[in-house]
């Protein structure tokens, strides 16, 4: 179609990046053709090409069907815009009104002030919430002086001589909404007002250029090529078609995207494989979706540089002169992950194995069991709904995970333990334990067996990676039950000299100058309420059952325990069977266990799932 080198503006698309991007192309041994005429598909394929890609935009412009629209002067957007980017001279006089409120709109109103023009306004029918073009465009045109007359829609052109000397406009008001969604404007008796121009540029919308398809391929009631929405076929076997000509007018990325499925698809047309074996269904905009934006810090967006308003008049310099690739990180950490994978496949690239395989789609599989061994796992608690701890609003307060994938030689410091706030090595930290659990108003009511120890072990090896640093941990209880436990306790305490203090913490506070935290704590073994500063917190969550696990036991038709965890039928003897038969558990599937323990519960339930298997051998 075109459309980058002869619509798009070059102060929005650079001449020399396209020519880079276009060479690119010819580089791959591509010939290209300019200037060439072509009647129908079917002369293409008389020609001996076996397949054919259409691709030929939307460059015919609707016209408004009012009196004097063939007048001299009255120009539409695609034609104003392909003059003036293939540098022919356009003579638009002084005063120019631009018509619509699309992209086209806004780039012929930005371009007529480049070229000049003292006053450009731009009318439309509907109001400023209506516009459809891209909100940024619209405040750029605004800042470079372009008027926009609302609520107004132009009736006739006004002419002398053939030549246009003015429009007659009428006032709008929105009414009820019509097919797009977008209220309908009603026309204002009596509203009616004229106005003079030198020029007026139609941009209301474009249709699909089909001249030499429509013959050939089914098209659409609203003028655009049908395709499969997979392959990009055509209903005539061999032709495909993608962008413009499809879609309507929609994006450059959307257009490259389409052609780069058809060209997978020629690809396989021309060996005569399958074009639909492995491909994945396109994909679609979500339209609702929820976003998690707890513990998230709000900030506004950075603020793209730009070129000054007095250097973008008579000139067709780029405007937004881009982000430093600092700027461009941080914007690329602001995103919160919303709504569905966006398919960049790096994950694919990143896969040393090669086991990441987007094409591959659901399946529903019936297997013939003879057991089932439930080992659905666990998952942190939210440490974020404490919020008096500061987690997630100060940088230096970080939970027992993050912790130990800080001090891991694979981690984002290759094991050094230092704060991310700063890159300062803590000379004072403090473990704050039981965060979630025993806690019946915001946390779970059951201790979750394995945070004191991993607590321990995480302060240890503070103390392992820096000797000299003062290690606290602030508990409830230390519950050191199991082989060679309390021993691992007292060692912490009398070897590694790390300080235990009984009480809870009430809050967490951060001093602005240092970045450190002051923790306030009730020491219960010396009955006294104290602050204690320290340069790293550590919270230990406690574990609850995973998500979905409740629904998977009700489609079982088994039990829940009080405390959320799959219920067994007897914990002393038969620790390891459901109340269903045949169904065992292990890990944390009916409640917390360390890794001993969930290894002989592993243990445990693999050999009574083997003892019922062996049955079922026996008797066939």
């Amino acid at each position: 179609g075109g459309l980058l080198r002869y619509a798009i503006p070059e102060y929005r698309l650079p001449r020399d990046i396209l020519d880079e991007e276009i060479q690119r192309v010819a580089d791959h041994g591509v010939k290209m053709k300019p200037n060439t005429p072509i009647e129908s598909i079917k002369d293409l394929k008389k020609r001996g090409f076996k397949a054919v890609f259409v691709a030929t935009g939307t460059w015919e412009c609707n016209e408004m069907g009012v009196r004097g629209e063939d007048s001299e002067g009255v120009l539409h957007s695609m034609e104003f815009l392909r003059k003036v980017n293939t540098g022919e001279e356009v003579e638009i006089g002084e005063k120019v009104v631009v018509i619509g409120g699309g992209d086209a709109a806004i780039d012929s109103a930005r371009v007529a002030v480049r070229l000049g023009a003292e006053e450009v306004t731009l009318v439309y029918r509907r109001s400023g919430i209506e516009i459809p073009a891209i909100p940024s465009e619209v405040e750029d045109a605004k800042e470079e002086g372009v008027k926009f007359m609302l609520l107004t829609n132009p009736t006739e052109f006004l002419a002398s001589d053939g030549k246009l000397t003015g429009i007659r406009c009428v006032k709008m008001r929105l009414g009820e909404p019509d097919y797009s969604g977008r209220r309908r404007p009603i026309p204002i008796q009596g509203s009616e007002f004229t106005m003079a121009v030198d020029t007026a540029i139609v941009a209301v919308g474009q249709k699909a250029d089909i001249h030499g398809v429509q013959t050939d391929c089914e098209c659409t009631k609203w003028g655009t090529v049908t395709v499969d929405e997979v392959t990009m076929e055509t209903s005539e076997p061999g032709v495909f078609a993608g962008g413009d000509i499809v879609t309507g007018p929609l994006t450059v990325v959307k257009a490259v995207g389409q052609g780069r499925e058809a060209a997978i698809s020629i690809d396989r047309y021309l060996r005569g494989v399958s074009l639909e074996e492995g491909r994945s269904e396109p994909l679609h905009r979500v339209q609702s979706y929820e976003v998690d934006k707890d513990n998230k810090d709000q900030a506004k967006g950075a603020v793209m540089p730009k070129q000054g308003l007095a250097s973008r008049r008579n000139n067709f310099a780029e405007v937004e002169l881009g982000f430093t690739e600092e700027v461009a990180r941080q914007e690329a950490e602001r995103c919160l992950g919303c709504a569905n994978c966006c398919e960049c496949k790096l994950c694919v690239e990143a896969c040393t194995r090669e086991a990441i395989d987007h094409s591959m789609k659901d399946e529903i599989v019936d297997l013939n069991v003879g057991a089932i061994v439930l080992a659905t796992g666990y998952k942190l608690f939210d440490v974020g709904r404490y919020p008096q701890y500061g987690y997630g609003k100060f940088p230096n307060v970080i939970q027992a995970m993050e912790y130990e994938r800080l001090i891991n030689a694979a981690g984002p410091t290759k094991g050094h333990l230092v704060r991310l706030s700063d890159g300062k090595i803590p000379e004072n930290i403090g473990f704050i334990q039981c965060v979630g659990a025993r806690d019946v108003s915001k946390g779970v009511p059951y201790c979750s067996r394995v945070c004191c120890m991993y607590g321990i072990k995480n302060a240890v090896m503070a103390k392992e990676h820096h000797p000299e640093c003062e290690v606290t941990m602030y508990y409830a209880d230390i519950r050191a039950f199991g082989k060679g436990f309390e021993e691992f306790y007292e060692m912490a305490r009398t070897r590694f000299g790390v300080n235990f203090v009984r009480g809870r913490v009430s809050e967490v506070n951060e001093d602005e100058g240092t970045g450190n935290l002051i923790v306030r704590v009730e020491d219960t073994e010396k009955d006294i309420v104290h602050n204690v500063e320290h340069d790293l917190i550590v919270l230990s969550p406690g574990i609850q059952p995973p998500e979905g696990m409740s629904d998977m036991v009700v489609e079982l038709g088994m039990d829940l325990a009080i405390d959320g965890y799959i219920d067994v039928a007897d914990r002393v003897i038969t620790p390891v069977d459901t109340k269903l038969a045949g169904v065992f558990v292990c890990g944390c599937a009916d409640g917390p266990k360390d890794i001993p323990d969930s290894v002989s519960a592993g243990s445990a339930a693999a050999m009574r799932a083997t003892i019922i298997l062996n049955k079922y051998q026996d008797k066939s």
